[in-house]
């Protein structure tokens, strides 16, 4: 019997760290924060907790700059 896709993304979890880029803004924010977490939470399958993974919050330092407009934008790593 296959598991449930919550059991999967738990399991998986529990081997390597969520990592969620955030702006300054937002991580200085309680507020914020807390409606950032929520959100994460709810794309992990489990909106109420977040026992089993380790959810890391890194304050974002990778940009992109668009040629034309000079407008600064950040990006995830790796992307």
């Amino acid at each position: 019997m296959t598991p449930p896709a919550a059991d999967l993304r738990r399991e998986f979890a529990s081997f390597r760290p969520v990592r969620v880029n955030v702006p300054f803004d937002v991580l200085f924010s309680l507020d914020k924060m807390q409606r950032v977490t929520a959100n994460v939470l709810a794309r992990l399958g489990c909106p109420s907790c977040h026992s089993g993974y380790d959810i890391r919050f890194l304050l974002e330092s990778e940009f992109l700059v668009n040629a034309k407009t000079l407008d600064v934008q950040g990006i995830a790593p790796g992307l």
